[in-house]
Order: structure tokens, then sequence, then C-alpha cells
């Protein structure tokens, strides 16, 4: 009987390793699925956003409206002057 009762032991033992190799097998599944989840969110939110970009050969023209500053002795602002393009 006491052999009969070391057998059990020994397999319980057993499973319990098969579940944690399993489990260690697991972890690097979800983490491959949750980077390619990642990547696919990412380049989905490039591709709403960048619809509504202007194209790179517009911005390299764009030159912004500047403002000059007219400052009295104490270097306090008593007007802007401007030009809208």
């Amino acid at each position: 009987m006491a052999g009969k009762q070391t057998q059990k032991k020994k397999r319980k033992g057993a499973k319990r390793k098969k579940r944690q190799t399993s489990n260690l097998s697991l972890l690097p599944k979800l983490i491959g699925a949750a980077l390619i989840v990642g990547a696919l969110v990412v380049l989905g939110a490039y591709a709403y956003f960048s619809r509504d970009l202007p194209s790179v050969s517009s911005l390299r023209d764009y030159t912004p409206p500047q403002t000059t500053r007219v400052y009295d002795r104490n270097k306090k602002v008593i007007g802007e002057i401007f030009a809208e393009r």
C-alpha cells in the first residue's frame, strides 16, 4: 500500500509541472497578440489622422504671418503691425 500512495503523489506533482509550463508557454502568445493588436491600433490611427494632414510640399513653402510689436520706453506694447497673406 505504501508504494501506491507514493505513486499517486508523484502523479499529482507531475500535473502541477504541466500546468506551470502551459502557463509559461501562454505568456509569449499573449505578449505577441498584444504587440500585434498594438501595431494595428497605431497603423489605424495613422491612417485615420493622415487623411486630414497637408502635403509635405505645401508645408515646405509655408511662411507664417509675422507680427511686429512696437514698444515704448518702459517695454510696454503700444501697437502691433501685421499683414495677413
